[in-house]
């Protein structure tokens, strides 16, 4: 069996317009794909996220974190500063954090949090965890 090609994360809403704002307008992600239902939205040349409405999906806060990483201290402090200024809710300024990181968490419109966090080891994702 093929291993995977990609991966697609998906968040339910109940307003694409408002998730295109936040995660489009404020996030700065260029569109992808779009149908009447959903928006994806490419976050790297491999990796995606999209946003998806309609009967049945309903958003659910607090299911789901997106974390979306930088590469430095000072990107997750000009992130923090861009998303409050757009008047989006965040759980304050950027702080260190477990594992040697330094992040925030934003609310997006449907309450999902979305982490900017910086990993100080630059190997720290590709380790194994045992």
């Amino acid at each position: 069996m093929a291993a995977f090609a990609q991966a697609l994360t998906f968040f339910c809403t109940r307003d694409l317009a408002r998730s295109e704002r936040f995660y489009g307008g404020t996030l700065g992600l260029a569109v992808a794909m779009r149908t009447p239902t959903a928006i994806v939205w490419r976050v790297n040349e491999r990796a995606f996220f999209g946003v998806t409405a309609g009967p049945g999906r309903e958003p659910r806060p607090g299911a789901a974190l997106l974390d979306l990483t930088v590469g430095s201290a000072a990107e997750v402090h000009a992130w923090h500063r861009r998303i409050a200024a757009d008047g989006w809710t965040t759980d304050g300024p950027p702080r260190p954090m477990p594992e040697g990181m330094t992040g925030f968490f934003a609310t997006d419109p449907d309450g999902y949090l979305v982490e900017i966090v910086h990993f100080d080891d630059p190997a720290a994702l590709a380790r194994t965890v045992a």
